[in-house]
């Protein structure tokens, strides 16, 4: 028996996963994985565990940012865990009192002044946790950079000062790496400063070069010599690693900005379209119904009638339905014996009663019995007496 091949039909209009709205996280994420995907596996592995370790730092230095800009916006706003919700309370003896309305008057302002004193504590702790995060991210940038270059050098032919290359990368891309950081207030002085801090060096070795040579002729042997100017191969060297860093530590995080952004961009778009167009079907309706006619009065009378008369043949079948039900009822309840039961009950009574008379009658016989026995036995006694006699 065969079996005829069923076949589906892709819908091009549904919905994919896709489709569906990602977290700023999770786009960076994604981003790094396949910016390393191409490189060798144990390279890979080691890139994209420094990025992303840099990454999440990045994340609670900037949702604590935004934390502390939020309440300098919104004055009024008061922290979720400095909301006290207290009122004096007393009977409905006093509740009308002056004295009592003052109380509860200065006690609110009380509550409130209290409110508004936690609010400037949590503020300005969270503005000295800013601080401390920007040091953890700053800290763990330059070390994981270092780290970064030095797994990528490995892969390349030569030995290199990895101090000297990463201060080159520095000097050559400090407008495109500490541009795109604005979270991190990082400028080259601290970004050096740092390094050195994290890495302790008393001295940082001199560059190889402070800019790319901007053309080809400016890399000629001659030309070369004279702007004191590395090999070809280190030339070449500096582009391939920062592409490379680039896409691990600088386009993440730019990702994750844009995806944050879009997000709060489509809350407020879906908020303004629900509100429109919630109006806008509410100003339709009621015009429809304001450009409906008046209608005809006898029309409207003889709908009226028709739904009264459907109404009351409708109640008058439900009640002769009832009624009927109540007279099946009683008449089955009239087809039984009344004496039945009262039968019953006196058959019970003449059953005891019977008893009674019998056992009366067993009694009667047995004082007969015992009179007439002892009547004998006293007669026997006087023959017997006689004959002594």
């Amino acid at each position: 028996m065969s079996t005829q091949t069923k076949r589906t039909r892709l819908d091009a209009t549904a919905a994919s996963p896709s489709d569906a709205p990602t977290t700023p996280m999770a786009s960076a994420r994604q981003s790094i994985s396949t910016s390393v995907e191409s490189l060798q596996p144990e390279i890979a592995t080691i890139l994209k565990r420094l990025g992303v370790e840099f990454l999440v730092s990045l994340h609670k230095l900037y949702s604590k940012q935004r934390q502390v800009a939020k309440f300098e916006d919104d004055t009024s706003l008061i922290p979720i865990s400095a909301r006290v919700n207290f009122t004096l309370k007393c009977s409905k003896l006093v509740e009308q009192d002056e004295e009592y309305t003052n109380l509860a008057t200065e006690t609110n302002d009380i509550v409130k002044n209290f409110q508004m004193d936690l609010r400037k504590k949590i503020v300005a702790t969270a503005k000295l946790e800013v601080i401390a995060l920007k040091k953890v991210a700053v800290d763990t940038f330059t070390r994981n950079l270092r780290m970064a270059i030095e797994a990528l050098l490995v892969c390349e032919s030569g030995s290199y000062d990895i101090d000297k290359v990463v201060h080159t990368l520095i000097r050559v891309y400090d407008n495109r790496l500490f541009g795109f950081i604005g979270t991190l207030d990082l400028t080259l002085d601290n970004m050096l400063a740092t390094y050195k801090r994290v890495h302790t060096l008393t001295t940082f070795p001199a560059p190889f070069l402070t800019e790319l040579p901007s053309s080809q002729t400016d890399t000629s042997d001659g030309n070369r010599s004279m702007r004191n100017l590395p090999p070809q191969a280190t030339l070449v060297l500096f582009p391939k690693l920062w592409r490379v860093l680039e896409t691990v530590f600088v386009i993440p995080f730019s990702l994750y900005l844009n995806v944050s952004d879009r997000n709060a961009k489509s809350i407020e778009l879906k908020t303004l379209s629900d509100t429109f167009f919630k109006t806008k079907s509410t100003d339709d309706s009621e015009m429809q119904v304001e450009s409906e006619p008046p209608a005809d009065p006898v029309l409207i009378k003889d709908l009226i009638r028709k739904q009264v008369s459907s109404e009351t043949k409708r109640l008058t079948n439900e009640v002769n339905r009832l009624k009927s039900a109540l007279a099946n009822q009683q008449s089955k309840n009239g087809s039984r014996d009344p004496s039945g039961a009262l039968k019953k009950k006196s058959g019970k009574l003449n059953q005891v009663a019977g008893y009674n008379n019998a056992s009366a009658d067993d009694k009667k016989k047995k004082t007969a019995a015992s009179t007439k026995k002892k009547s004998q036995l006293s007669s026997k006694k006087r023959s017997g007496t006689f004959k002594r006699n």
